[in-house]
């Protein structure tokens, strides 16, 4: 119990330490819509939101419109599939994030045809790092967009089937950091989902101190 209390106050001096010293901390949230072509009084807007912050929360989405031009939802694929959410915001201090969404880009309007969708975001929404936007469930199908924060739209056509796309975004605050904050955390009693650290420096068969300060000495 006091080794937990210690390594909890630890943490917060870390943070605040690293603070003080100009470091990103990955904290953010930004929106992402979509407007569709017009056709009759068929809804063409869409849009959901993503974002790195200490509240996690995933919130599902309303349902859809009787008629729309384009729907956008997003998706949770890993550890199993789930949604369709509104909003998506995930835990800080990973060394990755990806948000999976599914967008209609022709809607459910008749005829069932090819239209174009336009996405937009506001780069400066966006946290610090990289951001790319990429096709397919696993971005297998290619980049979309490099570097979003360069950009602040892309087309994405398609017919009345779901086209799935993903956002990475890479944080600028460097692994080690992370590594460190998840050992803190295992030390402190907090459960952490997926430990990335896994070198166990004086070969006890534990994540402890000797792995902290090895971490936080690099």
């Amino acid at each position: 119990m006091r080794l937990r209390r210690t390594a909890g106050c630890i943490i917060c001096l870390l943070v605040l330490s690293l603070a003080a010293a100009g470091t990103a901390f990955g904290g953010w949230t930004a929106e992402i819509a979509a407007e569709g072509e017009t056709v009759g009084d068929a809804v063409k807007n869409a849009k959901f939101v993503i974002g790195v912050s200490s509240w996690v929360q995933a919130l599902p989405s309303p349902s859809a419109p009787p008629s729309y031009s384009v729907l956008m939802d997003l998706y949770e694929n890993s550890p199993e599939w789930s949604g369709p959410f509104s909003t998506i915001t995930k835990p800080e201090f990973e060394t990755e994030y990806k948000f999976l969404f599914g967008i209609k880009p022709g809607g459910n309007v008749m005829p069932p045809e090819t239209r174009s969708a336009i996405l937009t975001w506001n780069p400066e929404e966006l946290g610090e790092g990289g951001f790319e936007l990429r096709k397919g469930m696993d971005g297998e199908l290619g980049v979309i967009v490099a570097d979003m924060k360069s950009a602040g739209e892309a087309v994405i056509e398609g017919g009345q089937n779901t086209e799935y796309y993903l956002i990475v975004h890479t944080p600028a605050y460097s692994c080690d950091l992370a590594a460190a904050v998840q050992i803190l955390q295992v030390l402190s009693g907090i459960d952490t989902a997926e430990l990335r650290f896994d070198q166990d420096i004086d070969y006890d068969d534990k994540i402890g101190m000797a792995e902290e300060l090895f971490v936080l000495q690099k």
